[in-house]
């Protein structure tokens, strides 16, 4: 079976692959990379649900460069993913290996 790169599953797994190669010292280029997925007003939960969002590329830089201070990505596991009715928020529930 042929995968759908432009499903947003294949979407958010590729952000996540950039993600996973980002350190808190990278360039800005690969930063500005990471956020080219990003709509303006995009909402991130680095932390969980319960843990305050990160609302929009700007936030979601700075909270990510606060996270990789002091983990890093090592094996990204997805648990469940899902899309809403109209095709613009996706949802992933995870249980990543971290390397603290």
């Amino acid at each position: 079976m042929e995968r759908n790169v432009d499903s947003p599953y294949e979407k958010l797994s590729s952000w996540w692959d950039v993600i996973k190669n980002l350190t808190a010292d990278s360039p800005e280029e690969d930063w500005r990379t990471m956020t080219d997925y990003l709509a303006p007003d995009c909402i991130v939960y680095f932390g969980g649900m319960a843990a305050p969002a990160s609302e929009g590329p700007e936030a979601v830089v700075a909270d990510l460069k606060k996270v990789l201070s002091y983990w890093k990505m090592v094996e990204r596991r997805v648990l469940t993913e899902g899309v809403d009715a109209s095709g613009t928020t996706i949802f992933v529930s995870m249980n990543n290996r971290l390397g603290v």
